[in-house]
């Protein structure tokens, strides 16, 4: 979207910073493939921000012409995501249990 840059700058930053807040002071999960989810997820914000302060847009060039057009940063920060979620599910104990019981 041209002309929302700087909105765009703007609550990308601020999100960051919530997230890295929030992270610094909850205890929840532990482990490393929390610490590398969360990893991914800021590489991918950061590299997004890198882009918009760069080049005033995020650039996206992986197209397959049947699914919406994205890049790295954007993977980056979905494989992070669900590996954040795999581990807060771990770390909670809930297990999945067969259907009819």
């Amino acid at each position: 979207m041209k002309g929302q840059n700087l909105l765009f700058f703007l609550a990308s930053v601020a999100v960051l910073f919530l997230f890295l807040a929030v992270l610094w002071r909850w205890k929840g999960v532990q482990g490393r493939a929390f610490r590398v989810s969360l990893g991914l997820i800021m590489a991918g914000a950061v590299g997004n921000i890198i882009d918009r302060i760069f080049l005033g847009e995020v650039v996206d060039f992986i197209d397959f012409r049947f699914w919406p057009v994205f890049n790295l940063a954007d993977v980056a920060m979905v494989v992070g995501v669900a590996m954040a979620l795999f581990s807060i599910i771990k770390g909670m104990g809930i297990r999945a249990r067969p259907i009819g019981d």
